[in-house]
């Protein structure tokens, strides 16, 4: 079982497992600049799932809303192509972390970073009877998040 030296996001807990033993995902920034690796670990105290705030994140997020704070202002959706065709990335996230997770019919999701807010509207999609909020650094996307159905937002 790997443990990482991140501390849980939200109730500080510092035992954090991988979520998937042995498994290293790839993923972008808003900078479009290049495939990060990250992992996904769960807080063995509260159950709280979240990336390995590691080395390698830090690296890939330096400087990220400094020099490109303009980028989420963009209201255009992330786009993935999957077998020929264009999907909402979002959506595609959610499906997979469900399959994954096998995700209860409701529950209570938090978006930590949730920008404008298109992974929570891509998961009330797929999951509408959860309660969901989104949290961000800054208040820019408060009013499009609550404008999801039922959503929250907090930001700071």
């Amino acid at each position: 079982m790997t443990v990482s030296d991140a501390t849980c996001l939200i109730c500080r807990g510092t035992v954090l497992q991988d979520l998937v033993q042995g498994r290293i995902l790839r993923g972008a920034t808003t900078k479009a600049d290049a495939l990060h690796p990250f992992r996904l670990m769960q807080c063995r105290d509260c159950g709280h799932v979240q990336k390995a705030l590691n080395a390698d994140w830090h690296a890939a997020m330096d400087g990220l809303y400094e020099r490109h704070y303009d980028d989420y202002r963009v209201v255009g959706r992330q786009v993935n192509f999957v077998g020929g065709k264009i999907v909402n990335r979002d959506g595609l996230a959610v499906q997979k972390l469900d399959a994954m997770l096998a995700l209860a019919e409701a529950g209570t999701m938090l978006d930590i970073g949730c920008g404008a807010g298109r992974f929570l509207e891509a998961f009330r999609a797929e999951k509408p009877l959860w309660s969901l909020a989104g949290y961000d650094v800054g208040d820019l996307h408060k009013d499009s998040v609550r404008e999801l159905s039922g959503a929250d937002f907090f930001h700071g």
